[in-house]
């Protein structure tokens, strides 16, 4: 019995010793699970970051998809047959019927073409006269509606209206002294818009001939200035242009100007001629 107990003593305390030894063990596998966890909070944290992506990411596809057109444009296949055009109907059959003056008996003629080497070599010649010839090209483009075009066409009408004021301005210088038909003053009365009052015009009426320019007489119709205005005209004008006195430059620059100083030189030379014949006569008297 004695043993009996010492060996259930001994079992009880080996009994003791494991749970010891398991007390013991215990805490440091705890430990050691202490030091491995600190990893799964990052875990976690990565998730929550995802699960908060997750409704940004939804609302960006829905704006992309809202952007994108709803229907594509359907683009035609490289390789998709397109519709030919039909061959162009000719003017004039290929073929005529007609009838044989010998016999009678109708024949059809085929209608003549011109090869189309020939075709082609004299269109290739006409198209390079074309090129090397300026005077196309010139014509072309002063027919054109560009802005070339409507710039040239202004050029070459003020060019011509130039040269027309040029002959008229040599008409007159020629006119002078024994071509002139008819030279004389009309009073003109003028409306004013103004007053109901009207005011009369001094126009000078001038007819003379074309000379050189063709037969026939040009008429003309100027201001009429008084010799006083005339004078501070000319005396305005001489210190500064002569040139522009002249007879052929005064008719192209001014024919107002111009046909008021043969006015007044003629009144003049009427009056010496008046004064000479006078002076004649007296001298027979005297006789």
């Amino acid at each position: 019995c004695h043993e009996e107990e010492t060996d259930g003593a001994t079992k009880d305390a080996t009994t003791t010793n494991d749970n010891h030894t398991a007390t013991n063990i215990s805490p440091t596998t705890t430990t050691t699970t202490t030091t491995t966890t600190p990893s799964r909070p990052k875990r976690q944290a990565a998730k929550r970051a995802e699960d908060s992506f997750a409704p940004t990411m939804a609302a960006q596809d829905a704006l992309l998809r809202a952007e994108q057109p709803t229907k594509k444009k359907s683009k035609p296949s490289p390789t998709a047959t397109r519709r030919q055009k039909p061959p162009p109907r000719p003017k004039f059959p290929t073929h005529t019927t007609g009838r044989r003056l010998q016999d009678g008996a109708t024949v059809v003629a085929p209608r003549r073409r011109k090869p189309k080497q020939q075709q082609s070599l004299s269109s290739s010649i006409s198209k390079s006269e074309e090129q090397k010839d300026p005077s196309v090209a010139f014509l072309e483009t002063l027919h054109s509606r560009s802005r070339g075009g409507t710039l040239l066409r202004a050029g070459y009408k003020q060019a011509v209206a130039n040269a027309y004021e040029k002959n008229r301005a040599v008409a007159r210088c020629a006119s002078i002294p024994r071509g002139i038909v008819a030279l004389h003053v009309e009073e003109e009365e003028e409306d004013i818009s103004t007053t109901i009052s009207t005011t009369r015009r001094q126009l000078l009426h001038v007819e003379f001939r074309k000379g050189v320019q063709g037969r026939g007489t040009y008429t003309e119709e100027v201001d009429y200035l008084p010799r006083d205005v005339v004078q501070q005209v000319i005396t305005s004008i001489h210190p500064v242009h002569a040139e522009a006195l002249r007879p052929e430059n005064l008719a192209l620059l001014s024919p107002r100007v111009f046909w008021s100083i043969v006015y007044h030189a003629r009144d003049d030379n009427d009056d010496h001629h008046g004064t000479q014949q006078e002076q004649q006569q007296q001298q027979q008297q005297q006789q």
